[in-house]
């Protein structure tokens, strides 16, 4: 693939949590709810073109770190300028979306079913995650519509104990996962719903908009995704083919 610039944010978020059954819905406020498949809902008083605002779901949790992806953050970027040798992807009508400030030279992949090939996880109600691009062009080629399939350029990452104390501060609520939140509901639609879900919270007037220097830029030429390294579990981590 040819060179794409993406716009880099210095910051590295941290964080961390304990995993736990959640039964039927109830609000969650406290650090030992935190699980991979969970959905971490920003309080209002958090600030940043990021996360303000923001819903983050949980892909990993661990005692070296937490991963996540933001899920109400589309881009303006149609997805066959940064993957343009996928042919699969010509006619269609997906873009990316900006999955937070980390790694934003990486592409993490949300599909709704697993994908007919290519490695993959489960994460929560029939959710699958990957960073194959064999996984998103098996899915491609097997028909998956847009609305099964969301591509996101970085991730929110935290260190250890970072979330938890994140949590405990007040900053985020947990709610459960669920598919609706990534595939089914409009993106501005998915904050203020969950908040007033979690905080009884009614959120008034738009929502912060991310401003486009923290948007995805993408170069005429393609895109360039390699494989970094990270200190989570590597099952996430697959290689780039370069077409």
């Amino acid at each position: 693939m040819g060179p794409v610039a993406v716009a880099l944010l210095g910051a590295l978020l941290a964080g961390h949590a304990v995993p736990a059954a959640v039964p039927d819905f109830a609000p969650r406020t406290r650090a030992r709810h935190l699980a991979p498949g969970r959905i971490l809902v920003a309080s209002p008083k958090v600030y940043g073109p990021i996360f303000s605002q923001s819903a983050v779901l949980l892909l990993e949790y661990s005692a070296e770190g937490a991963l996540g992806l933001v899920i109400n953050r589309p881009s303006n970027i149609p997805l066959t300028r940064l993957l343009p040798h996928e042919k699969a992807l010509v006619g269609r009508s997906d873009v990316a979306w900006v999955g937070g400030p980390v790694g934003r030279d990486t592409l993490w992949i949300l599909l709704r079913a697993a994908p007919p090939s290519g490695e993959s996880k489960g994460v929560v109600d029939g959710i699958h995650a990957t960073t194959s691009l064999a996984a998103l062009r098996a899915a491609l080629e097997a028909g998956t519509p847009s609305s099964g399939i969301r591509a996101y350029v970085g991730y929110a990452g935290w260190a250890p104990r970072q979330l938890d104390d994140e949590v405990t501060r007040g900053d985020w609520y947990i709610d459960r996962g669920a598919a609706e939140w990534i595939f089914e509901r409009d993106a501005a639609e998915v904050w203020p719903t969950l908040i007033e879900r979690n905080a009884g919270l009614r959120a008034r007037g738009p929502r912060q908009r991310v401003p486009t220097t923290y948007a995805i830029q993408a170069g005429s030429s393609g895109a360039w995704l390699r494989r970094v390294k990270m200190p989570f579990p590597s099952s996430f981590l697959g290689s780039v083919p370069s077409q």
